[in-house]
C-alpha cells in the first residue's frame, strides 16, 4: 500500500510540473479529446520475450484550459480482459494549476485481477516532469530515476527519453518537444508477489473539440460527476455492485443521461450504465425474493463445526439472537471492506453480554475434498488470525450457504447476513455489504439486534 501511494503521488505531481512548463505551448490545441490505447503484458518468468497479454484498455480524455491556467482533463477508462473498475468508478476529472496544490481528481488507473486478487494498476503521467531538460544526449540523475533523452527516430517534433528506476519501475517514452506530451509510453509495473507487468499506452488520436461540442460534452460530464458524487462510492475500493438505493438513484438519472449523451463520446457509457443498471435491478429482485423466502419463517436445519472441531447446535443459541455472517474468510481474497468483519467483530464485542451469538461462517467447496481441505482450513486460520476476530469461525464446504439460498447464484455477493430471532425464526436475510459510516458502523444491523434483544428479555 505504501508503494502504490508513493506512486500516486509522484504521478499526480509529475503531471503537475509537466503542465506548468508546457502549459503555454499546448493552450490553443484546447479543447480536444485525447484517445489513448494500450495494453497491460505479465511475464510470468521475468523474460521479455514470454509475456502474456491480459488486458487491453482505451483512455478516453476530453482536456480543456480553464480560468487562472488550470487545466482540466475528464476522462473514462474502459477495460477488456482480466478484471476492470464498476461503470461508476470508470471516469473521473483532474484538475490542476499553477499553485501546485489544486490538485484533484484520482489519476489515471487500472484494476487487475491477478492470483484471485484485485490491484490497482498506476500510470505515470500523460505530460512529461522535465520539459526544459529534454536535450540531445541528454542525461541526469534525479531519483528514484536515472534519465537518458535522445531524439525519436520516427518523429524528430520528439523526444525519446529512457527512464531507468533504482527499483527496476522502468519507463520508456515519446515524447513532444514543444509541449511536453507523452504519446507514448512503456511502464514496467510489479503486482503481487513482485510480479512484473508491463504496461504499454499510446496517443493514437488528438481531435480538436469545436465549442458546441465541449459544451455538450461538459453538460453530461456535470450530471455524471453529480451521479458519482451522491452515490458515495470510494474511488479506490472496487465496487463489485450498487445496493438497491444507489440502483434507484441511478436509475432516477438514467433518462436526462441518455439524452444529454446523445451523439457524444460519452454515448456508450451512459449505455453501459443503462445495462448494468437493469442487471443490478435484476439481481436485487432476485435478493428480495430470498428475503421473502426466509424472513418470519423457520430456519433450515443446521449444525455448525468451528475451526477447533467443536460443534454448535441449537440449544447453544436457543432463545438469543443469531447473526449467521456466510463469507470466504481466505486471505486470496482478501480486500477491503473485508467481508465488513471489522464491524461485525465490533458489534459483537459490544453486545455479547447482552447474549447475542455470532458465528463466521466460512465457505470453502474445498473443504469437502480431504486433498484439499487442509490448505482451505490454512488459508481460513490465516485470515481470522490477521483480523483478530473475537466471534467463533464455523466451516461450510457450501452446503448451508445452498440451504439459506446461496446469493451467488443469482449473481448475488457475499457476505449473506442471516439474523434468527429469539424465536428461532429468521429476522433478516440481506446479502452485501451495508452502507456504514466509520463513526456508526453496521448501524442498520445494531438497531435489529438492540430490538431483538429486547424481544428476548421481554420473553
Amino acid at each position: 500500500m505504501r508503494t502504490f501511494l508513493l506512486t500516486r503521488f509522484t504521478s499526480a505531481t509529475c503531471l503537475m510540473l509537466g503542465l506548468l512548463t508546457g502549459l503555454s505551448a499546448v493552450a490553443a490545441e484546447f479543447p480536444a479529446h485525447y484517445i489513448y490505447r494500450g495494453s497491460l503484458t505479465h511475464f510470468p518468468d521475468n523474460k521479455q520475450d514470454r509475456g502474456q497479454e491480459v488486458k487491453r484498455f482505451q483512455i478516453d480524455a476530453f482536456v480543456d484550459q480553464a480560468v487562472n491556467d488550470e487545466v482540466i482533463m475528464n476522462y473514462v477508462i474502459s477495460e477488456n480482459g482480466s478484471g476492470g473498475w464498476h461503470w461508476s468508478q470508470q471516469f473521473g476529472a483532474l484538475t490542476y494549476n499553477s499553485a501546485q496544490n489544486a490538485q484533484s481528481g484520482r489519476e489515471w488507473m487500472l484494476l487487475n485481477s491477478y492470483d484471485d486478487k484485485e490491484y490497482e494498476v498506476a500510470f505515470r503521467a500523460p505530460w512529461f516532469e522535465q520539459l526544459d531538460r529534454l536535450k540531445e544526449n541528454a542525461a541526469w540523475e534525479e531519483l528514484p530515476f536515472e534519465y537518458t533523452v535522445a531524439k525519436n527516430a520516427q518523429d524528430s517534433s520528439s523526444w525519446s527519453v529512457k527512464m531507468k528506476h533504482n527499483l527496476s519501475r522502468h519507463q520508456e517514452l515519446t515524447v513532444k518537444g514543444e509541449s511536453g506530451l507523452v504519446t507514448a509510453a512503456r511502464q514496467t509495473v510489479f503486482v503481487g508477489q513482485g510480479d512484473r507487468f508491463q504496461l504499454d499506452w499510446k496517443l493514437e488520436e488528438q481531435l480538436p473539440l469545436e465549442e458546441n461540442a465541449w459544451t455538450a460534452i461538459s453538460k453530461i460530464w456535470s450530471s455524471l460527476a453529480n451521479l458519482q458524487r451522491d452515490l458515495k462510492v470510494d474511488l479506490y475500493i472496487p465496487v463489485e455492485e450498487l445496493n438497491k438505493d444507489q440502483l434507484d438513484l441511478t436509475r432516477a438519472q438514467l433518462t436526462a443521461l441518455k439524452t444529454e449523451s446523445a451523439n457524444t463520446p460519452l454515448e456508450s457509457l451512459v449505455r453501459k450504465i443503462e445495462l448494468q443498471t437493469e442487471l443490478g435491478e435484476e439481481r436485487a429482485d432476485s435478493m428480495a425474493a430470498l428475503s421473502e423466502k426466509f424472513v418470519g419463517k423457520e430456519p433450515p436445519e443446521f449444525q455448525l463445526v468451528t475451526l477447533k472441531n467443536a460443534n454448535i447446535d441449537k440449544a447453544d443459541y436457543a432463545g438469543k439472537p443469531v447473526i449467521l455472517h456466510f463469507w470466504r474468510y481466505q486471505d486470496q481474497s482478501l480486500k477491503a471492506p473485508y467481508g465488513q468483519t471489522g464491524y461485525l467483530d465490533y458489534l459483537y464485542n459490544q453486545r455479547e453480554k447482552e447474549g447475542i451469538k455470532v458465528y463466521g461462517i466460512a465457505v470453502d467447496p474445498r473443504l469437502s475434498d480431504p486433498q484439499q481441505k487442509r490448505s482451505a482450513m490454512l488459508q481460513i486460520k490465516k485470515t481470522t488470525r490477521f483480523m483478530n476476530l473475537s466471534y467463533p469461525i464455523t466451516l461450510d464446504d457450501g452446503e448451508l450457504l445452498q440451504k439459506f439460498g446461496n446469493p451467488q447464484i443469482s449473481a448475488g455477493q457475499l457476505p449473506l447476513w442471516v439474523v434468527l430471532g429469539p424465536d428461532g425464526k429468521v429476522a433478516h436475510y440481506f446479502a452485501g455489504h451495508y452502507e456504514v459510516k466509520p463513526n456508526e458502523g453496521l448501524k442498520e444491523l445494531d438497531a435489529l439486534v438492540a430490538d431483538l434483544l429486547t424481544q428476548a428479555t421481554a420473553e
